[in-house]
């Protein structure tokens, strides 16, 4: 049985699309349903149409016609107030929780505030909002600093020969320092692209992306390359703990120099030898592909003219070690669910019945657990050794969002509602919390419908503990960034910062259990 790996991302910028934040149940729900005295037009409609108006009506006859208006009207309104029980079976004895309340805003206040304008932070507009663009990031880079990064709007000297697909844009890097807020380190990037650009390797570096080479970077803001590809850089992925990085590069080739590769997983593919070496950019360029065979027909209109399609070389990275390893080639580039030593993925059992798989790199999958759904199920890892599986229910757009460990022991479960979208998560380096942010809408939404700009009514994030599901507390973060990375977790996962009301604010958390053991199954 083959496994399935998640939706292919075609770009660097391409994320999964989590399951939605729950939605909190406060005053605006309750005082929906609290103002039952008035009748619902459906309600209002029955009454019209079943009370007798004519003056000759008997006194009886109105009687009996009030009692039945009452009936009826106390049937809309219980249609009405739940539209989705009334048109399904009844739910089972035991249904997943809904998570926490959003607390009220008077009850969290952050223990440092740096205000932002100063710094020159301008919001984006409203223009970018519906395409996701990146626009700002903010990360612990150590317990002590912060990096926080933003679009600058000024203008730029053209480049000789820049190629005519370039959308180059000024990023301006920070490096503050806690709990003070004080600059200790600035620099400039020029990018040529308005695509995700950085990645956090904790214990005070991270990774920036300028084109299709990786530069590696501390608090100093000191840049030196990291990854220079032998093809164009199609894909960025790291591991929850930060101890791998998943690359994929791409090359052209022709029709004739493909072999039948097709999608399968890394795993099933022999290794095909070292990688690039890390460090300076390799002067020698990549071949083009395994040579052709045969003796084709020279006027024939694809020797003529070959058809160039591109295959993707996946490289896995330790990053302790600084060591590439080549695991193979696919014809796109596959998004992968990186845990402890390995990848998830999902194969369809019997009928809404699916198989989770856990895959050492160069290893045969085996299996973990099952979860029932009626679409492929998302799997997230949140930390090393605990991984969200995500399924569609039967009657409802909302997702049954649940958390397993390596071992495929379920720890908890919960129901997260449809119309918060573009999920971005963002993990503490002890593995004990995870922060979500999401974007809301003004109505449910099935997986393919677009988001329009004007139903974008927030960004909430929450944060969660991972052993026990409890979410800790909710902040809207604004100004609204679709693209997410506007927050971080401390690397104790005891304080969440956040760009919001014009300022960066670190907000402390309470006490979290100690998170769930890392080691994987090996059966």
């Amino acid at each position: 049985m083959d496994i399935h790996l998640p939706a292919p991302c075609c770009t660097i910028a391409s994320m999964v699309q989590p399951a939605a934040l729950p939605e909190p149940r406060g005053e605006k729900s309750l005082q929906s349903r609290s103002d039952s005295s008035e009748l619902s037009p459906a309600a209002s409609g029955l009454c019209s149409t079943f009370t007798p108006r004519a003056p000759h009506a008997s006194a009886r006859r109105r009687r009996v016609s009030r009692l039945l208006c009452a009936a009826l009207a106390g049937l809309a309104l219980c249609l009405a107030g739940n539209p989705v029980q009334a048109a399904q079976p009844p739910a089972p004895e035991k249904t997943p929780a809904k998570v926490s309340e959003k607390p009220a805003p008077s009850s969290v206040h952050p223990s440092v505030r740096i205000p932002v304008e100063p710094l020159g932070f301008v919001p984006p507009g409203k223009l970018f909002m519906p395409y996701r663009i990146p626009s700002a990031t903010l990360d612990y880079l150590d317990a002590d600093h912060l990096l926080f990064t933003f679009h600058s709007a000024k203008l730029m000297r053209r480049e000789p020969d820049e190629p005519l697909e370039d959308q180059d844009q000024t990023v301006h890097a920070l490096v503050l320092s806690l709990p003070t807020g004080k600059v200790t380190a600035e620099g400039t990037w020029r990018l040529h692209d308005r695509e995700r650009y950085l990645w956090v390797l904790g214990n005070g570096h991270f990774l920036m992306r300028q084109r299709d080479t990786l530069y590696i970077g501390d608090s100093s803001l000191v840049l030196s390359t990291y990854l220079h590809p032998e093809g164009k850089l199609a894909s960025v992925q790291l591991s929850p703990d930060n101890s791998t990085l998943i690359v994929q590069y791409a090359n052209e080739v022709k029709d004739d120099e493909q072999n039948a590769l097709g999608d399968t997983p890394p795993h099933s593919r022999p290794t095909l030898g070292p990688g690039p070496t890390l460090g300076p950019s390799p002067s020698a360029s990549s071949s083009a592909g395994t040579g052709s065979t045969g003796n084709p027909d020279p006027n024939d209109a694809e020797t003529r003219f070959p058809q160039r399609r591109k295959e993707y070389t996946l490289l896995s990275i330790d990053v302790a070690r600084h060591s590439a390893t080549r695991l193979g080639v696919v014809h796109r580039p596959l998004a992968f669910t990186l845990v402890q030593d390995g990848y998830l993925g999902v194969a369809q059992g019997n009928g809404k019945l699916w198989d989770v798989k856990f895959a050492r790199f160069g290893q045969e999958p085996e299996h973990l657990n099952s979860v029932t759904s009626t679409c492929q199920p998302l799997l997230l890892s949140v930390s090393p050794g605990v991984f969200l599986a995500q399924s569609c229910l039967p009657y409802s757009s909302d997702h049954l969002v649940q958390a397993f460990d390596l071992h495929g022991h379920k720890l908890w479960e919960q129901v997260w509602q449809s119309r918060f979208v573009w999920g971005t998560f963002a993990y503490s380096d002890a593995g004990n919390r995870f922060a979500y942010g999401s974007i809301e809408v003004n109505h449910d939404l099935a997986t393919l419908d677009p988001v329009e700009d004007g139903s974008i009514l927030g960004e909430p994030v929450g944060v969660f503990s991972i052993a026990s599901g409890k979410l800790d507390t909710v902040l809207d973060a604004t100004p609204i960034l679709t693209a997410g990375e506007n927050f971080s977790l401390s690397p104790d996962g005891n304080t969440l910062a956040i760009l919001r009301e014009g300022a960066i604010e670190l907000y402390p958390l309470p006490s979290a259990a100690p998170p769930p053991a890392v080691t994987a199954s090996s059966k």
